[in-house]
Formats: C-alpha cells, structure tokens, sequence
C-alpha cells in the first residue's frame, strides 16, 4: 500500500513538472480565471442566440463568425508572433476581448443587442482569436523546456477543460437568475488577472527570431513549406483538418440538444457543457502523467477512432444521462487527440519557426471548421440536429481510418 501511495504521488509530481519554471506558475491561474470567464460567456452567448432565433442555422452561423478569420489571419499571425514579442501581443489581444464583452453587456441590458451585432462581435472577437491563439500556442514553449512540454500542453488543456466544466454551470446559474448579460460582465472581471500578470513575465528573447529584416511572404512560405515537407507533420494537420472540418464542432449544437431534444433550459445546457469537461479534465491528466511523448502518436490515432465513434452514439441519445455518459467520453477522447497532436507539433517544429508551424496547426484545427459548422446548420435546418450529428460522427470515422496508420508512427525526438 505504501509504495502504492509513493507510486501515485511520483505520478502527480511528474505530471506538474511544468510548474518547475517560474513564468509558467505565474501564469497558470490567471489564465485559468480569464478561461472561465470565456466558458461563460461563449456559453450565455450560444443560449442567447438560439432563445433569439430558435434556429441552429444562427448558431452554426455565430460560430462562423467567429473562427472563420481563423482561416484568413492565422498563418499571418504566426509570422508575426516569430518576429515581435509574444507576450505583448497576448496582453492586446486580451484587452480588445474586454472591450467587446463590455460592448455585448452594454447591448442586452439596453435591449439594443439584434443577431446581426452579435455577428458583428463574433467576427471581431474571430479576429482577435486569429492572432491570440497560434501566439498563445507557441508561447508554451518560451515558458518551459521540450522536456516538460507536454505537461505544459495537458496542464493548459487542464484549464481549459476544467473551466469548461465550471464555467457553463455558473453561466447555467446565473442566466436562470436574471439573464446573460451577467456572464458577460463576469467575464470582463475575470479578464483582469492575466492583463496584470502578462507584463510582469521575465525571459531573455531569442534575438535571432525577433531581428533583422523580414518579408511577410518569405517568411510565411518558409514555415509552409517545412510543413510540407514533414510526412509527420502533414499527416497530423492533415487529420486535424479533416476531424475539424466534419464534426469537432458539435458542441455548438449543444443548445439545440438541450432544448429541443431533451426538453431541458440553460441548466441542462450547462450539465452538458460540464460532462464533456470532467471528461476532457481526465483525458489531459492521463496526458500530463505520460513520460513517453514517442506513443503519442498511437494515442492521438486511437482517441480519433474513439471520438468519431463516440459522436455517431450521441447522435442518437433522447434522454439525459445517456448524453452526459457519452459527453464524458467525448471529452475525453477529444482532449486526447488535441493535446496529443498540439505536442506533436510543436515538438517536430524549429524553434525559428514555431509560431508559423503553430499557425498551420491553428488554421487546421479552427480555420476550417467554421466552414463545416456553417454547413452543418443548414443540413440541421432542413433535417435535423440528431441526424446532422450522425453524418459527422461517419465523415469523422472515415478521416480517422484514412490516416489512422500514418499518424500513429508520428515519433518525435525531445531534448532537455
């Protein structure tokens, strides 16, 4: 029993290895708060959306909005996060969320707020994600070593899912109280943390990545055609586009499901929410504990297969313990794939070239989904959101067979 014990707390202390570097510990909690906020939020603006239109063509046209400058900025945002200092360009990009938060809080408690100035947020709040997440991502790797790179990613994946389940419970709580514009206003409070600490993070620079002349251009082919040139890596973006494009956008449905297949309110929305993050939550600890960052590939393959299955059974779900067993899988398996292939790249990526890599990664993961999110909501409008979700979870399965054997041999080498 006491080597039992010994055993499970060398497991622990391994997955937090990446609370050894300083930078990373500062901004672990603000960043958990500032992520709960956005669960918040994304959560009260999906059931506003849909208690406004009771249309999942809207929903899968928000969601549109919202990622597709995705696809258009990333990979420009990648250059830019090579060249100039990440850091700052985190602190802006946090700062314009808290003006479009305030602008939506503003908007609902004057009843001036329409679905159109909502998808006029939604394509700023896009394009601020379009530079803050492939900077975030390849931030990572400025705050810790290769070595405790993938607890950093599950770590991070930690929060995200974590506050996944936190944050659409409380919004859940909080819009059966009085109404959304509360999550938004909570959300600006929760943003305050991480703008204090972003300033204060201490590392040298790498001068070589942030000197000299550069072309826009130049640089951007350079960082595709190293893509290109890795069968690791074009298979992994490659999958990740495909999964994205065909169903990993499901839960913006999750609304409708609530509603109109389980005939519940913004409670249930939140119960949903919270199952696919406790599941998430366990998927990126199991993560975190993994010293072999060689069989992360093999896990990345089979947690596709898992995924595409699971979204085919959920598809079909008509009460409510049912929906949240299989969300917890969902999550699971989904946090699985995600952070496994997020390591992946940045581990097979130059450091020179990271935030570029980073971005591709970014725009195959989100750039592409929009176009299937908004896709889906028409077939949803002229079927129906259970039968939608089955013809992705079979376009899902075909992707995940299609390059199951070529990413489950992705073998990346780690140095300390």
């Amino acid at each position: 029993m006491r080597t039992r014990k010994l055993k499970i707390r060398e497991d622990i202390r391994f997955a937090l290895r990446a609370f050894e570097s300083r930078n990373f510990r500062k901004l672990f909690w603000p960043q958990s708060i500032a992520t709960c906020g956005n669960w918040m939020q994304h959560t009260a603006l999906g059931w506003l959306v849909y208690r406004m239109t009771g249309s999942p063509a809207w929903l899968g046209a928000i969601t549109f909005f919202s990622l597709f400058p995705i696809f258009i900025l990333s990979l420009w945002a990648g250059v830019l996060g090579d060249r100039y200092p990440r850091q700052r360009i985190l602190w802006m990009t946090h700062f314009g969320s808290v003006g479009i938060s305030l602008l939506l809080a503003y908007l609902l408690i004057t009843n001036e707020l329409t679905i159109e100035r909502i998808a006029f947020l939604a394509i700023a709040q896009g394009i601020l994600n379009a530079v803050e997440i492939p900077t975030r991502q390849a931030f990572v790797l400025d705050l810790v070593s290769q070595s405790s790179l993938q607890s950093a990613v599950a770590l991070n994946s930690t929060i995200f899912n974590l506050t996944r389940l936190v944050g659409p419970l409380v919004a859940g709580l909080l819009i059966d109280f009085k109404d959304e514009s509360l999550c938004f206003g909570l959300n600006i409070l929760l943003r305050f943390p991480i703008l204090a600490v972003i300033p204060f993070l201490s590392f040298a620079p790498i001068p070589e990545l942030r000197e000299g002349k550069w072309n826009l251009w130049k640089d951007l082919k350079l960082g595709l055609r190293h893509v290109q040139g890795s069968k690791d890596l074009t298979a992994l973006v490659q999958m990740i586009a495909g999964l994205s494009f065909l169903g990993v956008w499901f839960p913006t449905y999750l609304p409708a499901v609530a509603k109109d297949i389980l005939d519940g309110g913004p409670l249930v929305l939140g119960y949903l929410y919270g199952a696919m993050g406790s599941g998430s939550l366990v998927g990126a600890y199991l993560l975190a504990r993994s010293g072999s960052p060689q069989k992360t590939g093999s896990r990345v393959a089979i947690a596709s297969l898992l995924f595409s299955s699971g979204l085919i059974l959920f598809s079909r779900v008509a009460s409510l313990v049912p929906a949240l067993v299989l969300l917890f899988f969902l999550g699971l398996f989904l946090t699985t794939q995600n952070v496994g292939a997020n390591s992946l790249v940045q581990l097979l990526s130059p450091d020179e070239l990271r935030g570029r890599i980073t971005s591709v990664y970014t725009v195959s993961m989100l750039g592409v989904g929009p176009v299937g999110v908004l896709l889906a909501g028409a077939v949803a409008e002229w079927l129906n959101v259970g039968a939608t979700l089955t013809l992705a979870g079979v376009g899902c399965l075909a992707v995940s067979l299609l390059f199951y054997r070529e990413v489950k041999r992705v073998d990346p080498e780690i140095s300390d």
